[in-house]
């Protein structure tokens, strides 16, 4: 099931798209530096709430992040964040849908080390429109789970 998945997440390299399409691509590509600031700006106050244990990304001066996800270490297992209800409230993940572990799919042990963090980790998305009051919600459940 999983690679069948993965294999859904790639557009053919033949693809055509029709012009609406690429219209409404253009017009996202103009408001990205945009979008991409506000996404900055929901992660700073996300990480402002959670407590200190929890390890965020960060990202290195000089660069952007572009992904809408925001992902975080919890200093124990994820799991419990996984079943308080302000996290289902989110299109969040938790533990392996937080990142790709191609080593653990091909059962290759020689991949990268990621599985370690999976039983810890969280990610949550940091959509345009997502409010204050959301963040503060999240990450008080996050907060509380891992207390």
């Amino acid at each position: 099931a999983e690679r069948m998945y993965r294999r859904m997440q790639h557009a053919p390299p033949d693809v055509q798209y029709l012009s609406l399409q690429a219209e409404l691509g253009l017009e996202k590509l103009a408001t990205l530096d945009e979008r991409i600031a506000t996404r900055r700006r929901h992660a700073e106050l996300y990480r402002s709430l959670l407590v200190p244990d929890i390890r965020t990304q960060r990202v290195p001066d000089g660069c952007t992040a572009t992904g809408y996800f925001f992902v975080a270490i919890l200093p124990g297992p994820a799991a419990p964040v996984r079943r308080t209800r302000g996290w289902r409230a989110t299109d969040g993940a938790v533990e392996e849908a937080v990142t790709d572990n191609w080593a653990a799919v091909l059962g290759d042990d020689a991949g990268p080390v990621t599985r370690d963090i999976y039983p810890r980790a969280i990610a949550r998305p940091m959509y345009e429109n997502l409010s204050e009051k959301a963040s503060r919600k999240v990450a008080r459940h996050v907060n509380h789970a891992v207390s």
